[in-house]
């Protein structure tokens, strides 16, 4: 049985109209920042938030108003997100 559809936020729209983050993601080549220490690459942490604020606002802001209780952003709809913003960023 086939996965159902991931569906679509908004958010690399959001992203890529951010200008200053756009010109980020393309001068660093990804969305996200970890820092100037290569050793926290990938590691979540308060700090490495700290750098990504714009484009966790954005996901906020779109995903908040659409549900009455808290509730976590699912993986895969980020992850295709991500994917979409490469799309329109690279293309």
């Amino acid at each position: 049985m086939p996965a159902p559809p991931i569906p679509e936020l908004g958010l690399a729209e959001a992203w890529e109209e951010n200008r200053d983050l756009r010109r980020a993601a393309v001068k660093r080549g990804g969305l996200l920042d970890w820092g100037p220490n290569p050793k926290k690459n990938g590691v979540p942490s308060l700090e490495t938030l700290s750098y990504n604020s714009q484009a966790i606002q954005a996901a906020i802001d779109l995903w908040c108003p659409s549900h009455s209780t808290a509730k976590t952003l699912p993986k895969d709809v980020v992850k295709a997100e991500v994917g979409d913003l490469g799309k329109l960023v690279y293309c």
